[in-house]
Formats: structure tokens, C-alpha cells, sequence
């Protein structure tokens, strides 16, 4: 009975223990950190990565508009202050390890319709993937995003403001 007990308690010690041990992924170590890319000729996407928890990439992100001579004339933001308020606007971007080489998620686009005022942003829903492609310096990753909506309704945005199939490259 004694030797019965001892190993319901070394049992459940050990099962309380699992469950609050939390060991981080280091599939995620590649992505951490700032990614950027250039394109539509004008525009800068940059990205910056970070472990929230211990399988969990968390991030925002920034698009540069630039002039002809390469001159940054507008910036939009994911991570603003809501109007009046002290309050941040949470991550845009939610990712899990699902290879080695690859991260997906949610990236959520806040950056839609900026260029007419805070008010009037809107946002847009999607999923991500972000494979990394060569690990040699510079490392670069083929970043996609794909629309979550089935139907557009009216007054939502049917497209997105942040790049769509890009390279990034680390920095």
C-alpha cells in the first residue's frame, strides 16, 4: 500500500511539474530580430520578431514610402498610441514554429487607408508563412500572405497594405 501511494504522489508531482515546465522552441531563434525588404519601387517593409513566450513569435512592422532620390516621405506603423489615449495597439503579427526553417501565423494589416487618418484605418485579416531561405549572411526568407476572408463585406478592405510575396533579409 505504502509502495501504491508513493507512486500516485511521484506520479502526480511529476505530471504538476511537466505541465509547468516550459522549454523554448529554438526553432524561432532564426526569425527573431529586424527584417526588411523593398518593393513596389518606393516602398520599405520592415519587420521586427520577438519571443513573447516560449513558442510564441510575436511582431510589428512599418512601411517607408520613399521619394525619387530614396527620401522617406510618409511612414506608417503597426505599433501606434490609440488616439486620446495611452494606450498601444498590440502586435500585428502571431507566429508559431511549424519546421526548422518556417514560422506561420496571423499578421494582422492595420495599415490600410492610414494615408486618410488615423480614424479611417482599417484592417485586414491573413495568414502568414515565413520560410527561411539561406542562412548564409545575409539570411533572407520568403515571407506570403494570404486572405482569411471568404466574402469582402462592404466597407471592409479587399486587399492588403503590407507586401503580399517578398524576400526579406535579415539585419
Amino acid at each position: 500500500m505504502k509502495t501504491t501511494l508513493k507512486i500516485i504522489i511521484l506520479l502526480f508531482t511529476l505530471n504538476t511539474f511537466g505541465q509547468n515546465l516550459k522549454i523554448n522552441d529554438p526553432r524561432l531563434n532564426p526569425f527573431i530580430g529586424t527584417w526588411t525588404a523593398q518593393y513596389d519601387q518606393n516602398k520599405v517593409f520592415t519587420m521586427t520578431l520577438w519571443r513573447e513566450d516560449h513558442s510564441l513569435l510575436m511582431g510589428d512592422y512599418k512601411i517607408e514610402i520613399l521619394d525619387s532620390n530614396g527620401n522617406v516621405v510618409k511612414t506608417w506603423k503597426s505599433n501606434f498610441i490609440y488616439p486620446n489615449t495611452n494606450q498601444e495597439m498590440p502586435p500585428s503579427i502571431y507566429g508559431r514554429a511549424t519546421s526548422n526553417l518556417n514560422i506561420a501565423g496571423t499578421a494582422f494589416d492595420i495599415t490600410i487607408n492610414v494615408g486618410n487618418g488615423l480614424a479611417n484605418r482599417k484592417g485586414k485579416e491573413g495568414s502568414f508563412s515565413m520560410t527561411i531561405q539561406s542562412t548564409s549572411n545575409p539570411t533572407t526568407a520568403h515571407w506570403t500572405v494570404e486572405d482569411n476572408a471568404h466574402v469582402v463585406l462592404e466597407g471592409h478592405p479587399d486587399h492588403f497594405s503590407v507586401p503580399t510575396d517578398i524576400v526579406l533579409t535579415k539585419q
